[in-house]
This record gives structure tokens, C-alpha cells and sequence, in this order.
């Protein structure tokens, strides 16, 4: 009596549990809150645009390697600025963050280089064969090399990150007077 009631009862619970899976599988996920805030405008109302510079003698245009919200001005409307002056600055948080990080890098991988290079020391303190091996003493080399390395790596990715933020400071390419043209717009638009 039970083989004749245990069949249909697994082939009921299956179909219950392929119902639900199928049920489960339509819903929509739920909305992740993203890692951290997007960069917000500072101000109500705000106008995009190309930016330019007027010398005495031409007008230059002025360029951003990446579009974002410029979180500092430098000059103001009726300055001389000299090349190489800082104009204007764009929100660079995303990149501090990204420093944060490689700097933290550079402290692990300095670590694990002098602990690599005290174990070296070790091994080389040791009577080769008897104390320790040949192929152990080696090795210790090769990883105060490899983490040698990795540290280089580090440092490098630091500094292409100081590059990186200071790309994000935009100066001037010659010496001239800046006019009031996007001052102008702003003040017509607010």
C-alpha cells in the first residue's frame, strides 16, 4: 500500500517544488544600493559647457580629460594667469579612494618584503646541508626578489595614481586674461 501511494506523492512534491523554483526564478531581484554615493552638483541649477580662455592675441580652448563636476574654480574673471596656472579642478573623489587603496598595497607588499629578505637572512646564517638546504635558502631568494617586485609594482600604481588626480587639475597652456563668458551665462541662466 505504501509503493502504491509514495510514487504519485514524490511526483506531487516535485511539481510542488518546480512551481515554486519557477515562481522564485520570475520575481525581479531587489534593488542593490550602489558601493558608494554618486558625486552630486552643488548647486540648483547649473549649465554644461565647453570652457575658453581669451589672450590678448587668440582664443584657447580648454579641455577636460574626464567629463565631471568642477569642484574647484581657481581664477575668477579679469585674472592674468601664467602658463601652468591652475584654472579649475574636477571631483577627483573616486580616485582619492583608488590612492587609499594602493597606498595600503605598498604597506603589504613592503611587509611581506622584509619578512621575505629576514627569512633570507636566516637561511643564510645557516650552514648550507645540514641546518637547512640548498634548494630552501634559494628559494628565500627568489621570494625577496618576487616580493621585491611586487612592491615595485605597488609603487608604481601609486604614482600612476598621483598622476591621475593631478590630471584632474586643469592649467593653463599659456599666459593670458580670463574672461567672463562662462560667468556671464551662469548669472543670465540663474
Amino acid at each position: 500500500m505504501i509503493a502504491r501511494y509514495l510514487l504519485p506523492s514524490l511526483a506531487i512534491i516535485g511539481l510542488a517544488l518546480s512551481v515554486s523554483t519557477v515562481i522564485q526564478g520570475n520575481q525581479a531581484p531587489s534593488a542593490m544600493p550602489p558601493p558608494f554615493q554618486p558625486t552630486k552638483a552643488p548647486y540648483a541649477s547649473y549649465v554644461a559647457g565647453a570652457g575658453m580662455v581669451e589672450s590678448s592675441t587668440e582664443n584657447i580652448e580648454i579641455g577636460t580629460p574626464e567629463s565631471g563636476i568642477v569642484s574647484a574654480i581657481y581664477v575668477k574673471w579679469g585674472d592674468r594667469v601664467h602658463a601652468g596656472d591652475p584654472l579649475f579642478k574636477i571631483d577627483d573623489r573616486d580616485i582619492q579612494g583608488k590612492l587609499l587603496l594602493a597606498l595600503a598595497k605598498v604597506k603589504e607588499a613592503q611587509a611581506n618584503l622584509d619578512k621575505a629578505k629576514n627569512l633570507l637572512k636566516v637561511a643564510e646564517g645557516l650552514k648550507p646541508g645540514s641546518s637547512i638546504s640548498e634548494l630552501e635558502t634559494a628559494n628565500r631568494r627568489f621570494d625577496a626578489a618576487i616580493n621585491e617586485a611586487v612592491l615595485g609594482s605597488a609603487s608604481a600604481q601609486v604614482e600612476d595614481i598621483k598622476i591621475e588626480i593631478e590630471r584632474r587639475t586643469i592649467r593653463a597652456p599659456v599666459g593670458c586674461d580670463v574672461t567672463g563668458q562662462a560667468e556671464q551665462i551662469t548669472e543670465q541662466i540663474l
